[in-house]
Order: structure tokens, then sequence, then C-alpha cells
């Protein structure tokens, strides 16, 4: 898989590369090798391919990938350029897994925006 690298406008300042900050936000720095293991006999694991991480159970995957971080918001070549939101880097990831392989295949980061998610006043001065 391959990452398109066109200039666009900065959402990150006027300090950082846009597209520099993009694959950091998507990519980790350090290549996580995979742990290979088979689990006891009537267990499953379910391992998220994006940070390698694994859950015990289908509903801690589930809860893993619908985590709201982020908003990323992408317009999807294969999916007929429809613009597409996440809220985090592994859902989004998982997507592009559907129309690519490590071998094939390009995000191109171009159509990325990537946004904080709004906070509202209340949560910020709600009193512990």
């Amino acid at each position: 898989m391959s990452v398109s690298t066109s200039p666009r406008t900065s959402v990150f300042g006027p300090r950082r590369n846009t597209l520099t900050a993009t694959w950091d936000v998507l990519f980790d720095e350090d290549v996580k090798e995979w742990i290979g293991f088979r689990p006891a006999l009537g267990l499953h694991v379910y391992p998220c391919y994006s940070c390698r991480h694994m859950f015990s159970s289908k509903r801690s995957f589930q809860d893993h990938i619908n985590r709201r971080v982020m908003v990323l918001k992408y317009n999807c070549a294969g999916c007929s350029n429809e613009i597409l939101t996440f809220y985090n880097r592994c859902s989004f990831l998982l997507h592009t897994r559907k129309h690519y392989s490590l071998n094939e295949g390009e995000i191109n980061l171009c159509e990325l925006d990537i946004f904080t998610l709004p906070v509202s006043p209340s949560r910020i001065f709600a009193s512990s």
C-alpha cells in the first residue's frame, strides 16, 4: 500500500508538514512485531490489525474500533468518492483494508482531514 503526498493547506500549523503530521497520526513510528501464539483451547483472540492490540472478547474489540478519539473525514476513492467519517485511526485503517492490500492500492492523505473532537463547555466545567 502506498501513500500519495500532494501538498495542501495545513490544519496542523505552519511549523509542520501537513502530510508528515497526518502520517504521524495514522501510523506508529515503531513497527510492532506480532506475538505469535495460540490461545488456550476454547478461547478466541480478536486482533486489531491497525494498532496490533489484541482483545479477549468481541465486545472489547468492537469498543476499541468504535471509540471516539478524533474526527477523520476521508474522501474514499474505493467507495465512489464518498466522504466517510471515522473517529479513530483503527476504524479508518480497517476501512481502507477493504479496498487495498499491502502490495496494491493507495491511501491519498490529501483526501483525509483530521479534526479534534468538539468538547461541550458543560463537560469542561463539570464538577468531579
